[in-house]
């Protein structure tokens, strides 16, 4: 017995199953026209797919014994073919879909480990060079503090240099004034003679010669910080002059003091009391020749 093909005219092939008056095939036939479809993003409820499936696969267990019961086995047999592709159909895309899923799934944990991994070392990096920062910058605030107590030592070296000069020099001078001590007569600024020390002779002889500008600073002057460098011609400068060194640009440590030679005692005409007759000399005689005692 023909019947309509259930791919090309499934109305025509319920209409017959009708006929038939086999409940089953009917109850088969109209659960596979309500096989359940993709959404709009092309993805299945799985729940509902599933149980879809479940339904009739039990369907088509009371179907394969209808089957062979029934004087339409060829009828039955093509209902049971295509209810068979609907659930092998459902199950390939469920699968798919569950395979795209999972794929899905674990790109996703994928990116979210890689992420995390990515936040973890820009974390490990911001923490390094906060590290870095901070130990860059203790190293610097070291350095600084050992060049300050460096500089404040230089300082404290250079006071006290200064300080022992100053007192070298004020010592020398006092050695002079005690030590050489000598009778020099200058007119004072109304004629009045006024005694000098060997000391303070050069220095005025010093102001009165020619004044000379060295081209360099000597130590002693470099040491000391001077601007110039100078002093009379042929002698060391005032500073080394003061503080009694030889300086390094040269020149005599002495100022030559001038000392006019007493004149020699002169021989004295000696007269007689009772006229102006000239009767001898008298030899001038020197302290040390006279007889002690």
């Amino acid at each position: 017995m023909s019947f309509p093909n259930p791919y090309e005219a499934p109305e025509d092939f319920f209409q017959f199953l009708k006929t038939l008056n086999v409940d089953i095939a009917l109850t088969m036939f109209l659960h596979s026209r309500s096989q359940p479809l993709p959404g709009p993003n092309s993805q299945f409820k799985e729940d509902v797919a599933q149980m879809w499936c479940e339904w009739m696969d039990l369907l088509l267990g009371k179907l394969s014994r209808a089957q062979g019961s029934h004087d339409h086995r060829d009828a039955i047999s093509a209902l049971h073919e295509l209810c068979t592709k609907a659930i092998g159909n459902v199950e390939i895309q469920l699968a798919s879909q569950k395979a795209l899923d999972e794929a899905e799934a674990r790109k996703m944990e994928e990116d979210c480990k890689r992420i995390d991994e990515m936040a973890r070392l820009e974390a490990e990096r911001e923490e390094k060079e906060k590290a870095d920062a901070l130990r860059l910058m203790k190293e610097e605030e070291a350095s600084i503090k050992v060049a300050e107590c460096e500089l404040e030592r230089k300082k404290k070296a250079l006071r006290n240099a200064q300080k022992a000069a100053e007192v070298f020099v004020d010592n020398a001078v006092d050695e002079d004034e005690d030590e050489d001590m000598l009778s020099v007569s200058i007119a004072g600024e109304q004629g009045v003679p006024k005694a000098m020390t060997k000391r303070q002779a050069e220095e005025e002889t010093r102001k009165k010669l020619e004044q000379a500008i060295h081209p360099t600073l000597c130590t002693a002057c470099e040491k000391n910080n001077e601007a110039t460098c100078t002093g009379p011609v042929g002698y060391s400068c005032n500073v080394c002059w003061k503080m009694k060194k030889s300086c390094s640009n040269g020149g005599h440590h002495h100022t030559r003091v001038k000392e006019e030679p007493m004149s020699p005692p002169k021989k004295r005409k000696a007269y007689s009391m009772s006229g102006s007759n000239l009767i001898g000399t008298i030899d001038p005689f020197d302290e040390a020749d006279i007889p002690k005692g």
